[in-house]
């Protein structure tokens, strides 16, 4: 993420942390995204091993919670629904035959620790210029869900369907 968007999600830090929630959202009703008309094709978005989930009430109360299948936690969706919010989370982006791995954070929204995908063997100048591609592909993809994130917030029925995900409204 760079640019405007980065600098919209810094201005208003819990956009970080509703893109978070959003992620985790989507990816437990449908991991797939389908980013072809930004030139991106489909990719498929998953949170796995773990989450960290802050209290909105300013308890200052923070749990991480590892599990295999973050998506499939009874354990998370409780704690959202008591008020915390998701501000890091361990993500798995797999596009074809390529896979991003990194911890994605909400406050600074940021994108740490990184792995890239295994790039095939090639000389040590052909390998680092992959692995900037690599880097700037990654990067355009969240851009793109950061973009669609926005686009669905503005959306009125945003919050009554992620209410009725939580189970806090029928």
């Amino acid at each position: 993420m760079s640019g405007r968007e980065r600098e919209a999600a810094q201005a208003v830090p819990f956009l970080g942390q509703e893109f978070l929630l959003w992620l985790y959202w989507r990816s437990s009703s449908d991991p797939y995204f389908f980013l072809d008309n930004l030139g991106l094709g489909s990719i498929d978005l998953r949170l796995e091993e773990q989450i960290t989930l802050e209290s909105l009430r300013g308890e200052g109360y923070r749990e991480t919670i590892q599990t295999q299948e973050v998506a499939l936690s009874d354990d998370i969706r409780d704690s959202v629904r008591t008020g915390r919010i998701p501000v890091a989370a361990r993500v798995k982006v797999s596009r074809g035959k390529a896979e991003w791995q990194f911890i994605l954070t909400a406050l600074p929204l940021a994108m740490r620790s990184v792995k890239l995908p295994a790039p095939e063997k090639s000389e040590d100048d052909e390998t680092m210029h992959l692995r900037l591609i690599q880097m700037e592909e990654i990067d355009r993809i969240m851009r793109a869900l950061f973009k669609i994130f926005l686009a669905e917030r503005t959306n009125p029925a945003f919050v009554n369907d992620i209410r009725k995900f939580l189970g806090l409204e029928r």
